[in-house]
């Protein structure tokens, strides 16, 4: 489609000011059960959201088909959907920023790798997870998926961005059982370079985790000095994201919204939003809006600097936008979303974690982060499992515990953040991080 013929004819029709987000989005999704393909799925879309300001009303219109035939129709829905969408919000196209930073550009040489490359890759995965260790009895499945997305925002202010954004992604879990005790393990690997996909280090750590966590049972109830594991971590920390959003603070759900320079945490928690990041498979020059991305320190050694915004927020808090406006899809609308959000690494490895505890647990897994975690009060309780430290060292498994806090104290309670900083798929990085004191429920 002639997007400047559509900008053209909108301007025509007395479209004040009009935007066009563009999508194409390949894909290839490959699920394989015991060594044959159960689902091999090809994925190529493309289409468009468009957005006007007609009499003061934002319309809104979405399509797939991208002739130029079809741009007299997309016109028009704007001008009926203006007239029944009515808003008192103030709808902004913007302008663009000053400048944007450098991205490199994403690297999506997977996608002209032969299939069957990867399904044989998938193969030598559960072959590998088979062969580990006889207390394996099944694998439940191994994936592949791969993703490109070319996005492009053009709108009736000069704004002309292009970006695009690859990554491949590997998953499997493994099921082990010593007599009567059965557990399960699942991990994965994300990455923008097939190459670095390692088959041999997944298995392994998917074998290892389900083994280890064999013949588990509850500690006693009680205080305890706890470590998170790093990818734990993170997914409680992408539970609690809320609270650093300013359409929280404008909504009045989140306890930090009067509490901009003050000391919220410990001095060792540093928060960074960092969207240029290259320690996550993925980066941004600019958001879904238009505005230019760049690193913030949410929180500076326990002090709290900013929340994170897109055009709306910032307007309505008298702020600038963060660069946060992003999309869940194509015809999803722009909220407040963080990218590459992650706790700071520290110096300290996890092995010095566990010989600074006495008596203690390695929490590495955890269950319920949906129904357990309170993103307003900050209060959590979730099912755990993980690894008993007694003496400086692991002892035994422990599962059927339930561990219980509150985010905003226990982050006031870390002793110790750890050196191995990861990302999730989710773009939420954290290093382990080590607890002085969490309540468990235990037997």
């Amino acid at each position: 489609m002639n997007f400047d013929l559509l900008i053209k004819k909108a301007k025509e029709a007395n479209i004040t000011e009009i935007e066009i987000y563009s999508q194409h989005k390949q894909g290839l999704n490959i699920n394989l059960f015991n060594r044959k393909v159960d689902k091999f799925v090809i994925n190529n879309t493309k289409g468009i959201a468009v957005r006007g300001l007609y009499n003061n009303q934002m319309g809104y219109v979405s399509c797939e088909n991208l002739s130029d035939d079809n741009i007299d129709f997309i016109i028009q829905k704007l001008i009926d959907n203006a007239g029944v969408l009515t808003s008192e919000e103030e709808s902004i196209i913007f302008e663009g920023s000053n400048s944007y930073p450098e991205v490199k550009p994403a690297d999506a040489s997977f996608l002209s790798i032969d299939p069957q490359v990867k399904i044989e890759r998938l193969q030598k995965l559960e072959d590998a997870i088979k062969k580990k260790d006889p207390r394996i009895t099944s694998v439940g499945y191994c994936m592949y998926n791969e993703t490109k997305i070319d996005t492009m925002i053009q709108n009736s202010k000069g704004l002309h961005l292009i970006k695009s954004e690859a990554y491949c992604f590997v998953y499997a879990s493994a099921v082990a059982k010593d007599n009567d005790d059965v557990k399960s393990f699942g991990d994965y690997i994300i990455t923008n370079d097939f190459n670095k996909i390692n088959i041999e280090e997944l298995a392994n750590n998917i074998v290892d985790r389900a083994v280890a966590l064999l013949n588990s049972s509850p500690v006693q109830s009680d205080k305890y000095p706890i470590i998170f594991e790093n990818k734990v971590f993170a997914d409680i920390l992408q539970a609690y994201e809320p609270m650093f959003s300013g359409d929280s603070v404008l909504r009045k759900l989140t306890l930090l919204k009067d509490k901009l320079g003050d000391k919220i945490v410990s001095d060792k928690i540093t928060l960074i939003d960092d969207p240029l990041s290259t320690e996550s498979y993925s980066q941004n020059a600019f958001d879904d809006e238009g505005v230019s991305c760049y690193r913030k320190e949410i929180i500076s050694n326990g002090v709290l600097n900013t929340f994170l915004h897109n055009l709306k927020t910032a307007h309505a808090l008298n702020t600038k936008s963060t660069g946060n406006g992003f999309k869940a899809g194509l015809n999803a609308p722009v909220s407040v979303q963080s990218n590459n959000l992650y706790i700071k690494k520290g110096t300290t490895s996890i092995n010095e974690m566990i010989k600074s505890i006495d008596r203690g647990l390695l929490i590495t897994e955890v269950a319920g982060l949906h129904a357990g975690v309170n993103a307003v009060s900050g209060d959590f309780s979730l099912q755990s499992s993980g690894f008993l430290i007694e003496n400086k060292k692991i002892t035994r498994p422990v599962s059927l515990i339930v561990v219980a806090g509150n985010f905003l104290d226990m982050l006031n309670q870390v002793e110790f953040v750890g050196d191995d900083l990861i990302f999730t798929a989710e773009q939420i990085g954290s290093p382990s991080v080590k607890i002085s004191g969490l309540q468990v429920s235990g037997k």
